[in-house]
C-alpha cells in the first residue's frame, strides 16, 4: 500500500493518497517475548536476526534503559490538531463494486480509521498540548467517486478531486482528505513516482495545498 501522509500546514488542506498497487509492508515483535520493565525485551529484539548489525552488549543495556524510562512527551510549541479526523475519498469504480476486492479493502480502511482514535494505543498523543481522543471518522462523510480515475494521478488532480468533495462538503481544517486510487493508478509528484509507475521513487509522501 502506498500512502501519501496528509501534511501539516494551519488552515491548510491536508491531503493524502493510498495507491492499490503497492505491496504493504510491516515490523512485527516477537509475540513469544513479553514486554519487561528492565528493558529484556528490548535487548532480545535487537540481538535478533531482525538485527544483524554487530552491537556491544554495553551498547546494547544503554539503549533498552533509554527506550523503557517512562517519562511524558515534550511540546515544543508546534502547531497540534487536536480533534483529528480523517475523510477517505475512494476515486474509482472498483471500490463500489460488490464483485471487487477494492470494496473489501475500502471496508477495511474505514474500519480501521473507525476504531483508531478511540484505543489506548492512541491515548498517548494526548501527552501533547490539548489533543484530545477522539473517533477519527467523525468527520463529513467519505465519499465513492465511481469515476474512473486516469492512470498517472499527479498531486495537482489529487487536489482536483479533494476540492471536487469539498464542493458538496463543508471544509474542516482539522481533517485529512485521503484520496485512494485502484492499482490500475499510480500516484506521481514531479519525476517520482509511486508503485506502478516508471519511475518508482516513493511510497509514501504528505502534502497541503490552500
Amino acid at each position: 500500500m502506498c500512502t501519501l501522509m496528509g501534511g501539516w500546514k494551519h488552515r491548510g488542506i491536508r491531503v493524502s493518497a493510498l495507491a492499490l498497487a503497492c505491496g504493504m509492508t510491516a515490523v512485527v515483535a516477537n509475540a513469544a517475548t513479553p514486554e519487561k520493565a528492565d528493558g529484556q525485551s528490548v535487548l532480545a529484539a535487537l540481538a535478533s536476526p531482525v538485527h544483524p548489525m554487530p552491537v556491544r552488549e554495553g551498547r546494547l543495556a544503554r539503549l533498552a534503559a533509554d527506550i523503557v524510562v517512562s517519562s511524558s512527551l515534550s511540546y515544543h510549541g508546534g502547531l497540534v490538531i487536536t480533534s483529528a479526523k480523517a475523510v477517505f475519498i475512494f476515486w474509482g469504480p472498483s471500490f463500489a463494486d460488490a464483485s471487487s476486492p477494492d470494496q473489501l479493502y475500502a471496508q477495511t480502511l474505514q474500519a480501521f480509521r473507525n476504531q483508531f482514535g478511540t484505543t489506548l494505543e492512541y491515548n498517548v498523543i494526548t501527552q501533547y498540548s490539548g489533543i484530545q481522543q477522539a473517533n477519527l471518522g467523525s468527520g463529513t462523510p467519505d465519499w465513492f467517486d465511481t469515476s474512473t480515475p486516469p492512470t498517472n494521478v499527479t498531486d495537482a488532480i489529487v487536489q482536483g478531486e479533494v476540492n471536487a468533495y469539498l464542493s458538496s462538503h463543508s471544509f474542516d481544517a482539522s481533517t485529512i482528505y485521503e484520496v485512494v486510487i485502484p492499482s490500475t493508478s499510480y500516484s506521481s509528484d514531479g519525476n517520482a513516482d509511486s508503485c506502478g509507475g516508471p519511475n518508482l521513487v516513493y511510497c509514501a509522501y504528505h502534502g497541503y495545498f490552500n
